[in-house]
Order: structure tokens, then C-alpha cells, then sequence
């Protein structure tokens, strides 16, 4: 199982026990998750997001019931979903529960359709072709599998079309408006394999009409049913570390979007930088800027419990970690004491991996503090809900992060007359960042790469009115491409806009010249 079962027990008083489900375990199972997953998101149906998060969660919950009951017919699973459905309406109505409240709602309606299965794999596409739309050419690795992919999504965007020639009419799905800018057959064309793939294709094909002794035989393209789920992506492997929901398409070889949500359900909350950066890194290097050997027999005390710290690495930080849990449990009224400790949670695994050896993990070495500090804590067991093992990619991804936050804060504070290292920070930090949007593109999560998107609307704000470095781009793009895909049209703009001028100034130019011609 992919998330703790003691994590789900916390549900139980919603979604029933294991023991005593409301009506299955399995219901209870797929409620828990949903719940577990709005507690520790921050989404709703008003996000301006490329595509809805809140339709994923109800394509993931149905398709999970029905995986769960392959025996039981869609009025059992409408009944089953039903009672996921008043459960979830509760919590997000309850405007006294702030883990809720006005988040995601349940769409039972996204089901009322017999083909809600080529719907969902239609908007499968939709979230996950964005990448390959904007950077083609990224993809020769694989190529071939994506083909595939993109070419059995059109079998299902071909029959659609023809149902939303009339987009009112109601075997139209309602975002296919927002798919015609993806159409397979426009991508496909734009694959570095493509050429390749319809070569192999063709001989196939003429190898086939051999076999067969048909001449001109063609392999019959009719309509998918709703239970023809012939995805190609299904049958190539399981590589299932690839989560970036909607956005990471080299998890398309690992099946589809409905494995990947199930892992995305349990995992954002470690992944939730973009959560904890810039705000949570800026109060902790405000706060432990200046310490003056505070604290420093208590942390010598805990580096001795430490096994293996026989050099004492662990003091110094100590002392920081420390003061940064007393500012957390000070201001509790202003802070967010989640994310907070969410960043404690990082750094505390961060420094201890900086000591070879020590046996403790994070949740060990923080009951250490806390039996260390003081018989009461003093206030440090603040975070002690919230600390929980990390797996070491999950660290390689907040260290990342963390590094160039701290490169931009030594740009941004560097006195900038006469002084080149600024703008050699400048270069460095966009270096960085453009290093950590290929990571993104390639395996990452959605977390990762909207805490690089935050990052770089800081970055294009302070270089608005900031310093004049040739050496440092004025832009950074996004890691979603949007702002890469802008700039390109506006530089088409501009090229015409310039041709435009060019030609009517050198046709005006020239129809002086003829005048004047005449005259003479």
C-alpha cells in the first residue's frame, strides 16, 4: 500500500473503520484517501489552473470503485460513490473546518454519460499533452511509445470531433473546446519520430496485405466502445515515479493517468514546496540569521544522544533548528504552523545527512530535542504532528530549491555599483533555474516545478526595476511553458510588426524617389 494505513485512521470517524465500514471497506479505503488528500491540498474548483484538479479527483475516486467492484454494476458503483459524495459535501459545506472548507466538490454528473470512460481517457490526453505540444523535440527518448499513446488518443479525439461539430450537442463533452488546440493529428506531426514511425507503419501494413493476399486491405478504424480500453501506454511498464499529474508526460508510459493520481493522492504533501518556498525559507533565514550561542548545552546534550556524531557536527544547526521551532510555536497567530513545519521537517533531514553515518531519522533525532531540551519542551514539540520520514529524491528535490533561493537572496543583497559578482549571481541563479526546468520536464512532480514557477515570478519582479545585467536574463519563462510559449508569439509579433513598418517606410521611400524622377 502507497500511504501509511495509520494516516488513514484519522478518517475514521468520517468514512467509517476497516472493522465497521459505513458500507464497504473499500468505500471507506477510496473516502479516506479523498479526505486525506483535501486536508493537505490547497484546491478548489476555482483554480485558474491549465486543467482542473478537482475533475481528476472524481475521475481518480469513480475509477478507483470500479476497479475495486469489477463484479458490480454501475448502479451499485453510482451507490457506492454516492455515499463517497455525502461524506466529501460535509466536510467542504463546514465552514468551521478550515481543512475543507469550499475545496474540491464531488461530480457524480461527470457519470451520468455510458462513454465516462473514453471521456476520462480523452481528458487523460488533454492534461497530459501540454509538454510535448510546447518542446516536441524533448522527446526522442521513447519516441516511439508516445506515438502509440498520441495515436490511440485519436481514435477517441476522431469520434468526438465528429460529435462536436454541434458543440451543444450532448455527446459532446463539455472541455473538448479546450482539447482542439491539442488535436493528435496536429501533434503527432510534430513528433521527431514521426516520419520514422508512419515509414514502419506502411510497411506493415503492406506486409499484412501480403499475408493476407488482399490488395489494398486497411486495418479498420471503427469506433472505440466505452469498455475498449486498448491503451497502448497500459501495456508498457510501470515506472511509477514518474508523478507529475498532467504535466509530466514521460508518465504516460507507466498507464495512463489513474495510476499516477493514486500515487499523487498520497505523495504531494511531501512534495508541497511550493507551499513552503519562498515564505517558510525566508522566516527561517530571518530568524537564525544572528544567533549568538543560544541553546548551545542543550544541543550539545542532543548531538551526544546522536549516534555517531562524534564530532559534535550537529550543534550549530541545532541551535538553529531550534530557535526556528520557538519562533514557530511564538507566532502560531500569524504563521502557517503546517508549512512551517513542513520546512522544519526538510532541514532536519537536510543537516542530518550532512553527518556521515547517524543512524537516526528525522522523527527520531526531533523525540531527541524534545527529550533533550527540557522535561516540558519549552514549546519545541510544536511540530511534532507534522514530522514524518523523507524519502531521499523527495530531499535531492527540497535541497535543489533550497540552493537557489539561496544563490537569488546573495543576488538580490549584493551591492550592485561597480561590483561584476552581481550580476555573475544573477547568470548562476537563472543557470539554476533553467538546470532544476529540465528535472521538472523530465520526472518531477507537480509541487517541484509550481515552487520553480513561484520562483520565478519573484525573480521577474525584482528584475523589473532591478540591476542591468547582460550577463542575467531580464525574463525567466515558466516551467508550464506558458510564458516560453508567450515570448515566442510576441517575438513573432514584433518581427512582423517590424516587416510591416520596414516595407511601408522602403515603399514610401521609393514613391518619393519616382516623383522626384517625374519632376526632373
Amino acid at each position: 500500500m502507497l500511504v501509511n494505513v495509520d494516516i488513514l485512521t484519522d478518517y475514521d470517524v468520517y468514512c467509517g473503520t476497516y472493522e465497521n465500514p459505513y458500507q464497504h471497506s473499500h468505500v471507506t479505503y477510496v473516502c479516506s484517501i479523498i479526505l486525506n488528500y483535501l486536508k493537505n491540498n490547497n484546491v478548489s474548483d476555482n483554480n485558474t489552473n491549465q486543467f482542473s484538479i478537482c475533475k481528476l479527483l472524481n475521475y481518480w475516486a469513480y475509477s478507483k470503485l470500479n476497479d475495486l467492484f469489477p463484479s458490480k454494476g454501475k448502479s451499485e458503483i453510482d451507490n457506492f460513490y454516492k455515499e463517497i459524495e455525502k461524506i466529501w459535501k460535509e466536510r467542504i459545506n463546514d465552514r468551521s473546518s478550515a481543512d475543507y472548507y469550499g475545496k474540491c466538490k464531488p461530480d457524480i454528473l461527470l457519470f451520468d454519460y455510458d462513454d465516462w470512460k473514453l471521456r476520462k481517457e480523452l481528458y487523460d490526453y488533454y492534461v497530459d499533452i501540454l509538454p510535448i505540444s510546447i518542446s516536441p523535440e524533448s522527446y526522442k527518448q521513447d519516441c516511439e511509445q508516445y506515438y502509440k499513446y498520441i495515436k490511440y488518443k485519436k481514435k477517441i479525439y476522431d469520434q468526438y470531433e465528429i460529435f462536436c461539430k454541434n458543440p451543444l450537442d450532448k455527446n459532446c463533452p463539455s472541455f473538448f473546446e479546450k482539447c482542439k488546440k491539442y488535436n493528435p493529428n496536429d501533434i503527432l506531426p510534430m513528433l521527431p519520430c514521426y516520419s520514422e514511425m508512419v515509414a514502419k507503419e506502411l510497411e506493415q501494413q503492406q506486409a499484412s496485405q501480403a499475408a493476407r493476399g488482399i490488395r489494398g486491405y486497411e486495418d479498420p478504424s471503427g469506433q472505440l466502445s466505452n469498455t475498449e480500453t486498448t491503451n497502448p501506454s497500459t501495456s508498457i511498464g510501470a515506472n511509477a515515479g514518474n508523478v507529475f499529474l498532467g504535466v509530466v508526460v514521460t508518465s504516460m508510459t507507466s498507464g495512463a493517468l489513474y495510476k499516477r493520481i493514486f500515487i499523487f493522492l498520497h505523495h504531494y504533501i511531501y512534495y508541497y514546496f511550493d507551499g513552503i518556498f519562498p515564505t517558510c525559507k525566508h522566516d527561517f533565514d530571518r530568524e537564525t540569521k544572528n544567533l549568538n550561542g543560544e541553546y548551545m548545552d542543550n544541543c550539545i546534550s542532543i548531538s551526544r544522544q546522536l549516534h555517531n556524531d562524534g564530532e559534535n557536527k550537529f550543534i550549530k544547526p541545532c541551535q538553529k533548528l531550534i530557535h526556528y521551532l520557538k519562533y514557530i510555536k511564538k507566532n502560531l497567530a500569524i504563521v502557517d504552523k503546517k508549512k512551517n513545519c513542513n520546512y522544519f521537517n526538510y532541514k532536519l533531514m537536510d543537516e542530518l545527512k550532512k553527518i556521515l553515518n547517524i543512524s537516526e531519522g528525522t522523527v527520531g533525532c526531533y523525540n531527541t530535542m524534545i527529550s533533550a531540551y527540557s522535561k516540558d519542551s519549552d514549546g519545541i514539540d510544536v511540530c511534532k504532528e507534522n514530522i514524518e520520514e523523507i524519502n531521499e529524491k523527495t530531499l535531492e528535490k527540497f535541497q535543489k530549491i533550497d540552493s537557489l533561493y539561496d544563490i537569488f537572496y546573495k543576488f538580490t543583497s549584493t551591492q550592485e555599483e561597480g561590483d561584476s559578482e552581481k550580476c555573475d549571481l544573477g547568470k548562476k541563479c537563472s543557470e539554476q533555474y533553467y538546470t532544476l526546468i529540465n528535472i521538472c520536464d523530465q520526472n518531477s512532480n507537480i509541487g517541484f516545478c509550481m515552487a520553480l514557477d513561484k520562483f520565478k515570478d519573484g525573480y521577474n519582479a525584482y528584475m523589473n526595476n532591478g540591476p542591468k545585467c547582460e550577463k542575467a536574463p531580464r525574463y525567466l519563462y515558466s516551467p508550464f511553458g506558458i510564458e516560453k510559449r508567450r515570448i515566442f508569439f510576441i517575438s513573432i509579433i514584433t518581427i512582423f510588426t517590424m516587416s510591416i513598418y520596414l516595407y511601408t517606410t522602403q515603399k514610401m521611400s521609393l514613391n518619393i524617389f519616382r516623383k522626384n524622377i517625374k519632376h526632373k
